[in-house]
């Protein structure tokens, strides 16, 4: 979930009590992160010239590539692939499971998944910086519809991607 802001107003979703927080994500100590992204394998101009993408100096991370997932130039949904690598995927994983996976409260014939709520400061800032150069601008305008996902009455104006949520829900699927 992204927070976003517009003339110093804030919106998205925070839970209010972080009881549990993820440990930082293990990062291989002999890579180099980029001088030029800084590790975000590029920004709002395309990927990084120096490292083509993958954020470090060796060539041991996958680039970043963004999927819109509906046809046309709707900005509305897309997929990151490549976006956590399989250690950081695993790392998660692991951090979820020895906080111990939960029963979700909703109906089973609406969800048949197990969760935990974790709390990572340190991980949204780390997943943004790396997301960011995906993220686009929204304008909403004063008349007219409203970009396509963005609820109608959202504030007018433009509104820019600031900050990941740093409650994350991790969920295993049965």
């Amino acid at each position: 979930e992204i927070t976003w802001k517009s003339m110093g107003a804030r919106v998205g979703a925070m839970d209010p009590n972080p009881t549990r927080q993820f440990a930082p994500l293990h990062r291989d100590d002999d890579l180099e992160l980029c001088s030029c992204c800084q590790g975000a394998g590029g920004d709002a101009f395309g990927l990084c010239p120096l490292c083509d993408g993958v954020g470090t100096l060796e060539p041991t991370r996958t680039p970043i590539e963004r999927v819109n997932l509906f046809s046309g130039d709707a900005d509305s949904a897309f997929l990151l692939r490549n976006f956590l690598s399989t250690e950081e995927c695993d790392n998660i994983v692991a951090q979820a499971e020895a906080f111990g996976l939960q029963g979700c409260p909703e109906s089973r014939h609406i969800r048949v998944t197990d969760r935990v709520c974790i709390w990572g400061e340190e991980l949204g800032q780390m997943l943004f910086r790396r997301a960011k150069p995906y993220l686009s601008r929204v304008m909403v305008q004063a008349q007219g519809r409203a970009p396509c996902g963005v609820p109608s009455d959202f504030l007018k104006g433009g509104w820019e991607p600031e900050s990941l949520n740093p409650c994350f829900r991790v969920c295993r699927y049965r």
